[in-house]
């Protein structure tokens, strides 16, 4: 897909509902949705389009939450080999008793300042990393 606004023109009467979005598109869906979620507003980035009954696309993004996830509980089982740590819970490692997350207090830092470096920008200050 070259132009996002194009593409999604001529599939919103389609029997889609949605689209997941990749590089280098994020920030173009965010500009391209009618609505978006108040996090996908915050980070300025889409990666889920789900179509409305109007035909509209509304925004979420759900990077942020994969990826600090994940991060999460590498830091918790205290491995760097995320293999080892996958869960099949569906539960972060911020859900823990406590409520605290590994990253509470932590320097995080974010290579690249596109849709997915903000996502993750915004998910290491929402567990309180620096």
């Amino acid at each position: 897909v070259d132009d996002l606004d194009r593409f999604l023109e001529a599939f919103k009467h389609h029997d889609f509902e949605g689209f997941s979005v990749t590089i280098p598109h994020k920030e173009a869906a965010f500009n391209a949705v009618a609505s978006c979620d108040p996090v996908a507003a915050q980070i300025g980035a889409c990666n889920t389009l789900v179509k409305q009954h109007d035909g509209t696309f509304k925004g979420y993004n759900t990077d942020w939450l994969a990826a600090i996830s994940a991060i999460e509980r590498v830091i918790a089982a205290g491995s760097s080999d995320a293999a080892a740590v996958t869960s099949t819970s569906g539960r972060s490692s911020a859900d823990a008793e406590d409520g605290a997350s590994p990253l509470q207090g932590k320097s995080f830092v974010v290579v690249g300042a596109g849709g997915a470096g903000r996502a993750l920008a915004f998910g290491a200050a929402s567990r309180g990393a620096k």
